[in-house]
């Protein structure tokens, strides 16, 4: 961090932090109304900044190289160019059409979120951007709900993809020990302990990187639309975690109907998941874990090779598994007994690796076999100015 002067004493600092999230489950409804259970994770995104004497904002991080400066108060638009930094840009537009006028500043982001896995590093960088300006500015007439629907603005708009509320939320309001129980729809929640008894949750990262602007997500998306479209033809529901699955049945076919019964299916396991971990039912729990994995795998097909190597694996030991996130690469969790940890990072490890070699000489790819990265977090709060 000292080279880009950001310890020098004479330049004094503010340094805020957001988490990353998980999702422990709910995957792909929250642009659908349903229920979603994310929790926010002790990896994130650290932003130091400081006020500069002229009009500029200069945006750095310690993970990639570039400087790249921007004048706050005039327009500015996407571009590919500005790669990781879109996500600060899209920010600090957003607040110039809300009416924010905004001082020069030195950003410095520093992540140890893994990029394009899952977790959520492009919210945690949108949050902590609007939250730290909002601060240094002295605005306080956005709450941090405020600020979550803000940050799924700039990612809608300005970056082009299509994602509901359920991140930006996470990381916005997240909860120490807990997670949250967010209805999508109408915004509810509730904080759910997240007492895992027994289980230590470990993330494992498959290093197989992937944009959503690039993948099937939008696709997905367009397909719940026209499944609703139909159903609504003779109903007339707002959303299609609504829809009872008998309904869904009689109204769609083929992949529609898969689309469907996974959202439907989902928000149910969500309810479920929620009231065992209130109780303490591990075996619910883990229950409802596996059987979303299995709905994301062949009802909304997207779990790709690698996921589904490290579910398959992680079964073989007897631990549950399920992809967290997007999809199409990224992350998965797993609930493991501590004493297996070191053991299952090993084994996982070899066969993942195997998995992967023979898979992409079978396709006559040039990829390298990947090794998965392993995370131990605590769940903590949410977005705010680190001590």
């Amino acid at each position: 961090m000292s080279k880009h002067g950001f310890e020098e004493k004479a330049l004094p600092f503010s340094t805020y932090f957001c988490p990353g999230r998980v999702n422990l489950i709910g995957e792909h409804i929250d642009y659908n109304g349903g229920f979603v259970l994310p929790a926010a994770i002790s990896l994130g995104t650290k932003l130091h900044i400081r006020r500069r004497d002229d009009a500029v904002i200069s945006i750095q991080s310690t993970n990639f190289d570039g400087n790249y400066l921007l004048w706050p108060n005039e327009e500015n638009s996407y571009n590919a160019q500005n790669r990781w930094a879109n996500y600060a840009i899209g920010c600090i537009e957003l607040l110039r059409q809300k009416g924010v006028e905004m001082h020069g500043y030195d950003m410095l982001f520093e992540s140890d979120l893994p990029i394009g896995s899952g977790l959520s590093s492009s919210a945690s960088v949108e949050v902590v951007t609007l939250f730290a300006l909002l601060s240094e500015e002295k605005i306080s007439t956005y709450s941090k709900q405020d600020i979550a629907l803000m940050a799924r603005e700039v990612e809608n708009n300005f970056i082009g993809v299509s994602c509901g509320i359920m991140d930006q939320f996470a990381v916005a309001m997240g909860k120490e020990n807990h997670a949250i129980k967010l209805n999508c729809e109408t915004l509810e929640y509730e904080y759910i302990p997240a007492d895992f008894g027994e289980y230590t949750l470990v993330i494992i990262n498959t290093n197989k990187p992937r944009s959503l602007i690039h993948s099937a997500y939008n696709q997905r998306l367009a397909e719940c639309q026209e499944a609703l479209a139909i159903i609504n033809k003779k109903h007339n529901y707002t959303n299609l975690c609504s829809v009872p699955l008998a309904v869904a049945e009689a109204e769609l076919t083929g992949v529609l109907l898969q689309r469907a019964r996974h959202c439907i299916t989902e928000q149910q396991r969500v309810l479920t998941a929620c009231n065992a971990l209130k109780e303490g039912n591990m075996g619910v729990f883990r229950q409802q874990l596996s059987d979303s994995h299995l709905s994301l795998l062949n009802d909304y097909e997207v779990t790709g090779f690698e996921l589904a190597m490290l579910w398959y694996h992680s079964t073989g030991m007897g631990v549950t598994c399920r992809m967290t996130g997007a999809g199409f690469g990224g992350c998965a969790i797993a609930l493991v007994r501590p004493e297996m940890v070191e053991e299952y990072k090993s084994y996982i490890t070899t066969h993942y690796h195997a998995a992967t070699a023979q898979h992409y000489i079978k396709k006559g790819s040039n990829q390298e076999p990947l090794t998965p990265t392993f995370y131990e977090c605590k769940i903590v709060n949410g977005v705010g100015l680190q001590a």
